[in-house]
């Protein structure tokens, strides 16, 4: 049984949303960059010593920092690949 068939009735449908959303997605890089790098420059700069919980937050920064990006580099291997997973060499 092939499951990409049509269904009786189907009507094709222009992109819509999802189009929207991935034109945002450099601000939305952006955005997600500059408030990590903003806050661990704060911390830094405003303390001669830095506490426990402040280093916590530095290290949770780093790792916004590191998962912004590579949700970056996801959706535009996605986008330029043309969504195709396994010419992207990413896997589901």
């Amino acid at each position: 049984m092939n499951f990409f068939n049509q269904l009786p009735g189907h009507v094709q449908t222009p992109s819509g949303f999802e189009w929207v959303v991935l034109k945002k997605i450099p601000r939305i890089l952006l955005v997600s960059t500059a408030l990590p790098c903003a806050i661990m420059l704060l911390l830094y700069f405003s303390n001669p010593s830095i506490s426990r919980d402040q280093e916590q937050l530095l290290f949770l920064c780093i790792g916004l920092l590191f998962e912004a990006w590579f949700f970056y580099r996801h959706c535009s291997h996605r986008l330029r690949r043309g969504g195709d997973h396994e010419k992207a060499g990413l896997r589901s």
